[in-house]
């Protein structure tokens, strides 16, 4: 996998006042949590993490000087009104250590079915791991071509990279391709649906004319 790099520098004071005053000078207030050390409070710079955010790696580099730390993303808030990043959360984490990750799986090709009028569906989109930092990679491109209507494509079908285990079940199903649903079974319901006020409306005089007659029957009987 490529290795992303970001500069950071050390960030001495906290408070809404002080990050408001940083994303004014075009920083990001970060955060690395550590299994072994106190968490540490650091600046990113906002075009920096904006670059490296529409990567999508999981992994990262934080550079502050000749000290590079391995690190996950673990949150990131954002102002989504005005689109921009309000804090990001780090979890620093070891070369020799296993983590637990998510990892990207994309579609390779088209399926024979979907070139066929089918609907290729994507049951899973990220696949939870565990592996060492250095095992990790960004995705997984899974060959979809040989798939025709009713075919699917399990976990245990393709083959992960290295170093990488899954603990989903095996039988977990991928992709598969639906075939198109028929017009006629699309008509069908709109039919219905089209003759029931039909239905309605024809039982409604019927009542109503009911109603007369016992209201006639009524005013006989008084009289």
């Amino acid at each position: 996998m490529k290795i992303h790099e970001i500069a950071v520098q050390p960030r001495n004071e906290s408070g809404t006042g002080a990050a408001r005053r940083a994303r004014k000078n075009g920083l990001v207030p970060a955060i690395v949590y550590s299994k072994h050390a106190d968490p540490k409070q650091i600046y990113l710079n906002a075009g920096d993490w904006a670059s490296v955010s529409r990567l999508n790696s999981r992994l990262l580099y934080l550079v502050d000087g000749s000290d590079k730390q391995a690190v996950l993303v673990r949150e990131v808030q954002m102002n989504h009104l005005k689109a921009y990043c309000l804090h990001v959360d780090f979890q620093a984490v070891s070369a020799d250590e296993k983590i637990h990750a998510t990892i990207l799986i994309r579609s390779l090709g088209e399926a024979i079915g979907a070139a066929q009028g089918g609907v290729l569906e994507q049951n899973i989109h990220e696949l939870a791991v565990q592996c060492k930092p250095g095992d990790l990679v960004e995705e997984i491109k899974v060959n979809v071509e040989k798939l025709g209507f009713g075919d699917r494509i399990h976990l245990k079908d393709i083959e992960l990279p290295a170093g990488i285990a899954c603990t989903l079940d095996p039988e977990t199903v991928l992709f598969h391709v639906v075939a198109p649903q028929t017009e006629e079974a699309s008509a069908a319901p709109a039919e219905d649906a089209a003759k029931e006020p039909e239905a309605i409306k024809q039982k409604a005089p019927a009542a109503d004319e009911a109603d007369a007659k016992d209201d006639k029957k009524d005013d006989k009987k008084k009289k």
